[in-house]
């Protein structure tokens, strides 16, 4: 069965572990800051047919993190404010997204030593496929694609490194 929304809230330092194995269904998760949210390798976190994912906190992905079909077009895939880590071979798969893809905000910091896709965009609208104003360290291997609209944006005073022997990969 599928929760609907998720809030990791409660005391600072409160951390959730999504354990191996598992797949975690959600409409929207949103972690708070001072929060952590853990997906374990080999386990999938699940965002269909809903909302987005906001984080504030910390999140420390090991496995597969799958953004599907946003129905609202004004909201993004990931929307992070905090540090968001796709660990080693991790996978973040944001499918079908509303205006923006992904969006990393002034003080968020995205780092990726896995694979991260960001494939269409819903309602055929134009979309960003990453819009930072934050900093993003690519160390494996970043996919865009498919977008009707602006594949990546980063804005001044934003940092964007595409780390050696990494991929940044944008197509039509």
């Amino acid at each position: 069965s599928r929760c609907t929304d998720v809030v990791i809230n409660g005391t600072t330092g409160s951390n959730i572990t999504i354990p191996a194995g598992f797949t975690a269904l959600a409409r929207s998760i949103t972690v708070n800051s001072g929060r952590t949210l853990t997906v374990s390798a080999t386990s999938m976190l699940k965002i269909e047919f809903g909302l987005n994912i906001i984080n504030s906190g910390t999140i420390n992905n090991l496995g597969t993190i799958d953004i599907i079909s946003i129905l609202n077009n004004t909201l993004y895939g990931l929307h992070n404010f905090g540090s968001f880590t796709n660990g080693t071979n991790a996978q973040l798969n944001i499918y079908s997204s509303g205006t923006r893809s992904m969006q990393n905000m002034a003080g968020g910091i995205i780092n990726n030593n896995g694979f991260i896709v960001i494939d269409g965009n819903a309602f055929s609208q134009a979309s960003n496929g990453i819009f930072n104003e934050g900093t993003i360290n690519n160390y494996k291997e970043i996919t865009v694609q498919n977008l009707t609209g602006t594949e990546v944006i980063t804005k001044p005073n934003a940092g964007f490194i595409n780390h050696n022997n990494s991929i940044l990969r944008v197509r039509n």
